[in-house]
């Protein structure tokens, strides 16, 4: 298919028990499922600082009413370096394009590849075609991927997945959806190094959800 793209304009719909996520400039939505959080990594993960210092020891010994407020103390200053370092990574993706990023909140490993997913955009001086747009996203895979077309509510899309083996024997799993508008081509990626269905099993719903604003 040739000649410029451009998606229809509809209404935001949000799964149940899902949250709304928007793009810093409001320029894109979608939905984000339960156990997954509009952000970025931490120094200390994707999940809640309290979850990780807190213990589900029954046997503990409960705490006294000084130990307690040490601990709220101790948590809320983890909380602030957190969350300023948080806006730090925040940046950076911004930097490189990626105007809005989600991230699991199941992973506790620091320091682990992220499962994630994010919407970049790119644009170039000319509408983008869907040669362009595919050709685009092939150096984000480790081989030439077929694009297959997929209808998504605010028009068509094409879709790429691959999932290969790094160099550290982890098997990394990425899904783009390529949604060119105009001069504009926003690309909503899935990344993880688990267990694929970690993704397949959220994507087509977050991708039915994007809308552009």
């Amino acid at each position: 298919m040739g000649g410029g793209v451009e998606h229809k304009k509809v209404a935001f719909v949000l799964p149940q028990g899902w949250v709304k996520a928007d793009s810093n400039d409001k320029d894109v939505s979608l939905a984000v499922p339960s156990g997954w959080r509009q952000g970025a990594n931490t120094l200390f993960g994707t999940g809640n600082v309290a979850d990780i210092l807190a213990t589900n020891d029954p046997s503990a010994p409960k705490l006294t009413a000084d130990e307690a407020k040490n601990i709220e103390d101790i948590t809320k200053g983890f909380d602030r370096i957190n969350k300023e370092d948080e806006l730090k990574n925040l940046d950076k993706l911004a930097q490189k394009g990626i105007i809005l990023h989600c991230v699991s909140t199941n992973q506790k490993v620091i320091g682990e590849e992220l499962t994630r997913f994010y919407v970049k955009k790119k644009s170039q001086s000319s509408n983008w075609t869907w040669l362009d747009t595919d050709g685009s996203e092939q150096d984000c895979f480790n081989s030439k991927q077929i694009a297959k077309d997929v209808t998504l509510p605010i028009g068509l899309a094409h879709r790429m997945q691959a999932t290969w083996q790094q160099t550290d024997g982890a098997m990394y799993t990425q899904i783009s959806y390529l949604i060119p508008n105009g001069r504009d081509l926003y690309v909503l990626r899935f990344i993880t190094v688990e267990s694929p269905e970690v993704v397949t099993t959220i994507e087509k719903e977050v991708a039915d959800s994007l809308r552009l604003n």
